[in-house]
């Protein structure tokens, strides 16, 4: 199963800074710091999940695609109508380049 920290600057760009909990959150390439330079979370969607995947675990796209959508949603027990391409399913869908970037 596939998760991503879904923090608050995913998608904006790299300068980002924001306050969690109080504390300045500063993002640095795909990292977020705190001010004193620890680490604070990463900057990862579920795409760059699915990416990561594939290219440093080697695993087949399917099964990361699976991995990211079909697991979670019977996980939760809501495989019937998430997490796959079927008939009554929600269309949540993303379209991925070649370098599984959307």
């Amino acid at each position: 199963m596939l998760v991503t920290d879904a923090m608050p600057p995913l998608g904006l760009d790299e300068a980002a800074s924001f306050e969690l909990f109080g504390t300045q959150v500063i993002r640095q390439g795909d990292r977020l710091n705190i001010v004193t330079g620890e680490l604070a979370g990463c900057v990862l969607d579920m795409a760059g999940a699915i990416r990561n995947t594939v290219k440093i675990l080697g695993l087949p796209l399917d099964e990361a695609i699976r991995m990211g959508y079909l697991y979670p949603a019977e996980y939760l027990g809501l495989a019937k109508s998430q997490g796959q391409i079927s008939v009554d399913s929600r269309a949540d869908r993303v379209l991925l380049n070649d370098e599984l970037k959307h």
